[in-house]
Formats: C-alpha cells, structure tokens, sequence
C-alpha cells in the first residue's frame, strides 16, 4: 500500500517535501547546515537536506556507490517527514518521559519505501 494511501484512510494529507541539494554550507528553516551534519531534516520547513560531499564520502569512504545507497539516504529523510506529518516524531521525542532517537522509525519507512519502489521495478520486467 503506498504512502498516500495510507494517509487517505487515515484522513491525512500528505504534503511531499522538497528535497535540497548543497554543497559545503546551505541555509534550512532549522539554521545554517554544514557537510559535517550529514544528511538532514528540517521539520520546519519540511525539506530534506543533503550536501553532495556526503554522497561523494559514502563511494569512497564507505564503498557505497550507486543509485541504491543515495536513494536509501533520501529515503530515510522521508521517513522523518512522515514521522512529522504523522506526529510520530514529536510522540518519539517523549516516549516514556526520555527522549527517544526517531531513527529508527525513519529507517523502517526508508526500508518500506524502497521496498515498495523495487517491487514495482521487478514487476515492469
């Protein structure tokens, strides 16, 4: 079932996010980003934050190249504009009265995301 349907039962809207490419330093509605945070994002302005040095760094650094890995990146700052949307993400912050890392609920929306995705190409064969 595809994201969109599930916020048409739900009764949701889903807004899509905008996706920013940068390279060194950008300005996000959450402050200023340097490559050093890695990919990011900004609930604020609901866009996804990714600095080209960090794709560059995951060919080289972590011997990740390919479409797979960056659309895996993306994928899980999706994943938090879900959790947003959804107020999942605020309700992860104060689980229990700790804060809790929303990570690992983004992770789980990448991973149906791509899955998603790659049945639908298996199945245009």
């Amino acid at each position: 079932m595809s994201g969109r349907k599930v916020f048409q039962q739900s009764k949701g809207q889903y807004r899509p996010p905008t996706l920013v490419l940068y390279d060194g330093q950008v300005r996000s509605g959450c402050g200023v980003a340097q490559s050093a945070m890695g990919p990011f994002y900004c609930p604020n302005d609901e866009k996804l934050y990714v600095d080209l040095a960090f794709f560059r760094e995951l060919q080289t650094r972590f011997r990740a190249p390919g479409d797979f890995a960056q659309a895996y990146v993306i994928a899980h700052e999706v994943g938090h504009h879900v959790q947003k949307l959804t107020g999942t993400m605020q309700r992860s912050r104060t689980a229990r009265g700790a804060p809790v890392q929303p990570g690992f609920g983004a992770t789980r929306v990448a991973g149906r995301l791509l899955r998603g995705r790659l049945g639908a190409l298996r199945g245009q064969r």
